[in-house]
């Protein structure tokens, strides 16, 4: 599985600290995943959305 051989370190402790500060963004965020066909199109979405969450 792509997603589970990814080393994420910094945008996963990013992420990490946003679902526990705001659970309602992780259930939005949890909506979203289904919609993508594949573990690397979640990753992207992942990767760009730490991105912009940490700017």
């Amino acid at each position: 599985m792509f997603i589970a051989d990814h080393n994420f370190d910094t945008e996963e402790k990013i992420l990490q600290a946003l679902f526990i500060n705001k659970p309602l963004l992780r259930t939005e965020i949890e909506k979203v995943i289904p919609t993508y066909n594949n573990d690397k199109e979640v990753l992207d979405y992942l990767k760009e959305f730490s991105k912009s969450a940490h700017s």
